[in-house]
């Protein structure tokens, strides 16, 4: 009867053991979950920020492309104003010579 009692106790101590095994590696498996998720949301969060930067750099340079393109624009425009002005000045001067001579 004892040894029976035994063989019992020994069955149910290891049952016990073996739900203890299962819930102490679902327990890791949940955390190296956890880890898995945190390290995988920590590299998304790096590569967007890292996305946002560059995307940030390429737009500071077509800007500058575009001030300089501006500037460009600007000067040439100012010559061409120049240019006719001067045009017509000496149109001015000619008709002007033109009607004393």
């Amino acid at each position: 009867q004892e040894v029976g009692q035994a063989e019992r106790r020994v069955s149910h101590m290891m049952q016990q053991l073996a739900e203890s095994c299962e819930e102490a590696e679902q327990r890791m498996v949940a955390e190296r979950e956890g880890r898995a998720r945190a390290e995988a949301e920590a590299l998304l969060a790096e590569a967007t920020a890292q996305a946002a930067e560059e995307a940030m750099m390429a737009a500071m340079l077509q800007l500058a492309e575009a001030w300089e393109l501006a500037g460009e624009l600007a000067g040439k425009q100012a010559q061409q104003v120049e240019d006719a002005r001067q045009e017509e000045e000496e149109t001015q001067q000619r008709m002007a010579a033109e009607r004393e001579g």
